[in-house]
């Protein structure tokens, strides 16, 4: 049998499809993933009926987003002008995992001949950069399920603007043949015509007069305004030679009509002609510059510093077999300048932190962790891709990552991607410290991934939203004494049994001396409650 035979189209439970034996293609199931929580499954898998079962031949990716997705309901949504969308496989109900699957018999030389084309065909061709960018900006920003985002939307329109940086050489009018012979430098112009204005924009030669002479190759366009428009133009004008450097007015309106056509589905594109490689060195400018002048998304900042591994083992948790996943400690100044609050609900903890001390303060150490920061901050969907493919690994199926040992949950958008990662690793454990006491009640407590595990730790702004009765908390203790004294239960055996042991669970400190003189026998929580009470606004006095 040399060719494939369609046999019938069916839903399958994942659970009696075998995935291609050797499949070579490395895909992004992750990716697919949030295409089927947006839009379903919209295409079949191409599946071989060997006799002795189903095997996948084309869609082996989609079947692995297909399992990370897992039974419904899943919990994911996406967010839409028209509010939140649940999941299109699972509809936020319960749901048995199925995938729609054409079936076909072959043999097994067939089998791997459609394997390997529909692996390649997804290689081959290429790109027409402005239809595509045409095709994503007529989403108007609701990218989700396309596998794009708005930086890749900027990055093609900067793509796009490249190809257009070179001056076109412009070819004499038939009616203006080219000077020949004449090469003395032309005459200064008289005062016939009046100075541009402080903007930049002249307006036009005096009434009666002629305008100076051009310069060789160069064509004058006039263009009337109203005084209002004028001035408005003037305005945008002067706004935009911040971003192109002092260029003049006849460059910025160039260059924002060309960007302009490349995201206004319908309008003409600019024909493709010979390039003037001697143009004036003024015309080159910033292709992120391009896209700021008319509203897109800002000049990107430097190229984003991605660490090669993300997860790393420090001398306490290796023993244990836990890799943990950090940021700096508290706050910190990137290297541009940004200063970022890594734990925005800190409260004592931040006068007694360990992970602003001792190892944490290595040059190596404190470049490591603001990369880490600096990828979270500048590219979070690229920052989440490399993250769930570094827990494919097998080293990790069944173990547990630690989420910070320094930083915390520090923006809802970081939140979020955590618990994506978490969703479409369900092989992989998780836990936590976390401050961010608000943003855990609204984000994660609803609906938590089943293989994350959480303690609120004391000694933050958020403390008075716990009740050691209702949530998981844990709180550091002078001594271990001092924990057994109030009936708490340590974790200094194991850094685990402040999610897996009995609670509420006690930390003993570390042996540092001035973080010791400074808890003067308190804890965490006993600390933070004194310092609020001091900050409390006074209550009014009122007479009797």
């Amino acid at each position: 049998m040399t060719q494939a035979t369609y046999v019938r189209t069916e839903d399958v439970a994942l659970g009696d499809l075998r995935p291609f034996p050797g499949n070579a293609r490395r895909g992004d199931p992750a990716v697919i993933l949030q295409s089927l929580v947006r839009t379903g499954q919209f295409r079949s898998l191409i599946v071989r009926d060997t006799g002795h079962g189903l095997v996948v031949l084309a869609g082996n990716h989609t079947l692995q987003a297909l399992a990370a997705h897992g039974p419904g309901p899943c919990g994911m949504t996406t967010t839409t002008d028209d509010g939140e969308l649940p999941c299109a496989l699972c509809g936020g109900q319960e749901w048995a995992p199925v995938a729609r699957c054409e079936i076909v018999t072959c043999d097994d030389a067939t089998a791997t001949r459609i394997n390997l084309v529909d692996n390649k065909a997804a290689q081959t061709g290429g790109w027409d950069e402005q239809a595509l960018a045409e095709l994503i900006a007529g989403l108007d920003g609701d990218l989700a399920g396309t596998g794009y985002t708005d930086q890749d939307l900027a990055d093609l329109l900067a793509a796009i603007e490249e190809a257009y940086e070179e001056e076109d050489q412009e070819e004499p009018a038939p009616d203006q043949p080219a000077p020949a012979g004449n090469t003395e430098p032309a005459q200064p112009a008289t005062s016939s015509a009046p100075p541009a204005s402080a903007d930049g924009i002249p307006d036009g030669p005096a009434p009666g007069t002629l305008a100076p002479p051009l310069p060789d190759g160069m064509r004058s366009m006039l263009l009337t305004y109203t005084a209002a428009d004028r001035d408005e133009a003037a305005r945008l004008v002067s706004a935009a030679r911040d971003v192109f450097d002092s260029a003049d007015a006849s460059f910025i309106i160039l260059r924002a009509l060309r960007t302009l056509v490349a995201v206004r589905p319908g309008l003409p594109p600019r024909p493709r002609r010979h390039r003037d490689r001697g143009r004036p060195a003024q015309s080159r400018r910033s292709r992120a510059a391009v896209t700021a002048a008319v509203d897109l998304p800002p000049p990107r900042r430097p190229r984003v510093r991605r660490p090669e591994r993300l997860l790393t083992q420090n001398s306490e948790l290796r023993d244990e077999g836990i890799w943990n996943w950090t940021l700096p400690a508290l706050a910190t100044r990137l290297r541009d300048g940004r200063t970022v609050k890594t734990c925005p609900a800190a409260g004592v903890c931040a006068l007694a932190c360990y992970a602003r001390n001792g190892t944490y303060l290595f040059p190596g150490v404190v470049d490591r962790h603001q990369r880490n920061l600096e990828y979270v901050l500048d590219d979070l969907p690229g920052w989440q891709r490399q993250m769930a493919a570094e827990l494919a690994h097998p080293r990790h199926t069944g173990g547990w990552i630690r989420v910070h040992d320094a930083g915390d949950f520090l923006s809802d958008h970081y939140l979020a991607a955590w618990l994506r990662i978490m969703i479409f690793r369900p092989g992989v454990n998780f836990y936590a410290y976390t401050k961010e006491v608000s943003r855990f009640f609204r984000l994660v407590e609803p609906n938590p991934p089943r293989n994350f595990r959480w303690v609120y730790s004391y000694g933050g702004r958020e403390d008075h939203l716990l009740d050691p009765a209702v949530h998981r908390v844990a709180d550091v203790y002078p001594d271990e004494a001092a924990i057994r004294a109030d009936g708490w239960h340590s974790q200094d055996s194991s850094d685990l049994l402040a999610v897996l042991g009995p609670a509420p669970v006690g930390i003993p400190s570390n042996n540092i001396p001035h973080f010791r003189r400074r808890m003067n026998g308190r804890t965490f929580r006993q600390w933070q409650q004194e310092r609020d009470a001091r900050r409390a606004p006074a209550a009014p006095v009122t007479d009797e």
